[in-house]
């Protein structure tokens, strides 16, 4: 007859290599049951008939209606002197970089303090006081939406 210590060493073995091989029929049955199947966590309420859900090799065709794209814009006015000083921050304090005329419209990024953030011709930026522009309001659509 086994000594105590004995049967629970040869028991606790046993158990070992039951779980190992629970394991091991239930990960080969993951793999060959649940390929390309979609698991949704939240149900869908029956109300929400029209909700497809897609595999990952199904395309996505359904596009949108026509898109609009608004450009921030601005028009140097006419002042007393001619011209606006283009600045490398938003206020008088700043360096003069560049001089803009009357009449000419830049895309800005931004306005801080009633200043406008410009993007030049040549790939530079600055600041011009917001007091000698106006702002001009272009959208772009595409009705075809693409």
């Amino acid at each position: 007859m086994l000594g105590h210590f004995q049967y629970q060493k040869k028991h606790k073995r046993f158990l070992v290599w039951l779980l190992f091989l629970v394991l091991v029929a239930g990960g080969i049955f993951a793999v060959f049951n649940f390929r390309n199947t979609v698991t949704i966590i939240n149900p869908v309420p029956p109300e929400a008939e029209s909700i497809k859900f897609l595999l990952p090799s199904e395309p996505i065709i359904e596009r949108p209606g026509p898109v609009a794209v608004q450009i921030l814009k601005i028009e140097i006015l006419d002042n007393s002197v001619g011209f606006l000083n283009v600045r490398d921050g938003a206020s008088v304090n700043n360096k003069r970089i560049d001089r803009v005329n009357p009449g000419e419209q830049f895309n800005y990024t931004e306005t801080k303090n009633d200043w406008y953030h410009i993007l030049l011709s040549d790939n530079r930026d600055g600041w011009v006081a917001g007091l000698y522009v106006k702002e001009i309001e272009e959208i772009f659509t595409d009705e075809d939406g693409a």
